[in-house]
């Protein structure tokens, strides 16, 4: 189960998922057409799954204990790394690469003189 924000949502649950088992919720950002993921350290039944949630980034439903609690989590974790993400692109435009998108989900950020992608060998 993916916590989108960037690209099509694409799962197909019935397809991929089997509904007595818990998986993970993960952030995903795409870049490049390359999926970047992070856990964010949640799981769930795909029955507590809603996948039409928060606009389609799906959450877990209201009748699960501690659901606004755990829906907030990646909501925050998102808002954060957008916010952070454009103050970047405005200080350095045109330098995000998935090694900065990946720096950011976890929470270590990077700039563009020690990246991996724009360092010489």
């Amino acid at each position: 189960m993916k916590y989108k924000t960037i690209g099509k949502r694409t799962n197909k649950l019935a397809n991929r998922f089997l509904l007595s088992l818990v998986y993970p919720v993960e952030i995903e950002y795409i870049f490049g057409g390359r999926p970047i993921r992070r856990s964010m350290n949640i799981s769930v039944a795909v029955a507590v799954w809603n996948p039409n949630g928060n606009n389609g980034r799906g959450k877990i439903r209201a009748s699960v204990p501690d659901s606004a609690r755990f829906n907030k989590l990646p909501l925050t974790k998102v808002n954060k790394v957008d916010t952070e993400l454009n103050e970047y692109n405005q200080k350095f435009p045109g330098q995000i690469n998935e090694d900065i998108i990946a720096a950011f989900l976890n929470d270590k950020p990077l700039t563009p003189c020690n990246t991996h992608s724009s360092s010489l060998p």
